[in-house]
């Protein structure tokens, strides 16, 4: 075996532009997204609550859109969508230094949002055009891989210029976001000229494409019971974006450099050991991987929120424990939870899946500003509670969802690359 495949990597021979727009996107994201709340905080007069309303508002504003940007996707084409994606959000990242009041930051937000959802929709198919049979999960993986390392070095970045120049570094980080959006943008313009073809003709319609509708993706429950298990994974996820800087600073009193140590911490791991992880739980049952990640997420939770009532001298070593077994399950959660997603929705509802699927991430990303501003406004151990308990009803949803259909389809897929 060679070593690339020890190592859980795909091929990516003429993939370069398109892996390169990964990294310079996740690059601008790791500037930004770990001090989002602190900028608002900083450089406006809103009070913690109305950010997250502002936020929570912009979600919804954008949620019809996801079903149209489903359908946008199964006739442009997964390179086109994020291309367009990535321009409407550096324009809506500009925005944001105009920002003095919640309707201008609702405004903003919204276009972030929508070109967000346009990306996200379209990239687990764009991964699917970029992969070759049977190496799907080791893409997104080695996706993942990518963004981490993007945005932990952009985190790295971010913690010095603020900690240097205060609040004109918020502002500085806000227009390289933008920047690197409009890099990414170009970049998938320029490999989609490109002489590779699909691997798959997952876009490939039916005579009567009406059939496949959007009735057929809320009648397939093994899908529903996912999405309803990801919109607590989900939660998960912007808990380490929205919650903890402001935790560790306000809460637990410890320096605002910390959380960037953290943001690195978690950097680190995925980058280090994503891909090999990916291989090793490759051959197991993807939903059952979504268990373990669901278990070990409920178990970082329960020591962030431990840390609140322990001496001060434990805060640093509980922050770093809770920041691995947090990460364990992101690694284990994220390439499990789009090869599900792609493998149930190949064929001519490619778009409208991949819809619904997103439908599901601005639900959750609609609840989770508004949601843990109040439950942290509450008390600091609130937050880790209830997202606990969501872990463990994402466990027995997953559960009584019984075997996953798509998987022998899958298997044989890949056993034929093989």
């Amino acid at each position: 075996m060679s070593l690339r495949r020890k190592l859980g990597l795909p091929g990516w021979r003429g993939r370069g532009p398109l892996l390169a727009a990964m990294l310079v996107d996740s690059l601008g994201s790791g500037l930004f997204l770990p001090f989002s709340m602190i900028f608002f905080l900083r450089t406006t007069a809103l009070t913690l609550p109305a950010i997250g309303a502002a936020l929570s508002l912009a979600e919804l504003i954008n949620m019809p859109g996801l079903l149209v940007y489903g359908q946008l996707l199964d006739r442009m084409g997964p390179r086109a969508v994020v291309g367009i994606g990535n321009l409407v959000s550096a324009v809506g990242f500009v925005g944001f230094l105009a920002v003095h009041s919640a309707p201008m930051l609702v405004l903003c937000a919204t276009l972030v949002d929508c070109g967000s959802g346009l990306f996200w929709t379209a990239s687990p198919a764009l991964i699917n055009l970029a992969a070759d049979p049977g190496e799907r999960s080791r893409w997104f993986g080695l996706s993942r891989v990518l963004r981490n390392a993007g945005v932990g070095v952009g985190a790295l970045a971010a913690a010095a210029l603020v900690s240097a120049t205060g609040d004109l570094g918020l502002r500085i980080l806000v227009v390289a976001n933008s920047a690197s959006f409009l890099g990414a943008s170009a970049l998938v313009g320029w490999w989609w000229r490109g002489p590779l073809s699909p691997p798959v003709p997952v876009l490939k319609r039916r005579p009567n494409p009406q059939k496949s509708g959007y009735l057929e993706v809320l009648r397939d429950r093994h899908f529903m019971r996912l999405m309803a298990a990801n919109l607590v994974f989900v939660l998960c996820g912007d808990s380490l974006i929205l919650l903890l800087s402001v935790y560790v600073n306000r809460d637990l009193r410890s320096p605002l450099a910390i959380a960037g140590m953290l943001f690195t911490v978690n950097t680190a791991l995925v980058v280090l050991l994503q891909t090999s992880l990916t291989r090793l739980a490759e051959r197991t049952a993807k939903p059952r991987v979504l268990r373990w990640s669901a278990a070990l997420w409920g178990a970082s939770f329960i020591v962030l929120g431990a840390l609140a009532v322990v001496p001060k001298e434990l805060i640093i070593p509980g922050l770093l424990v809770a920041i691995t077994i947090f990460t364990g399950a992101e690694m284990l959660e994220s390439p499990a939870m789009s090869d599900l997603v792609v493998t149930r929705a190949e064929g001519p509802a490619l778009g409208r899946y991949l819809g619904v699927n997103q439908v599901s991430w601005a639900v959750a990303g609609a609840a989770s500003p508004i949601l843990f501003t109040w439950l942290l406004n509450r008390g600091p151990m609130w937050p880790w509670l209830v997202l606990s308990g969501a872990c463990l009803g994402a466990i027995l949803v997953l559960e009584a969802g019984g075997p996953d259909p798509g998987r022998l389809r899958r298997q044989r897929t890949d056993e034929g690359a093989r």
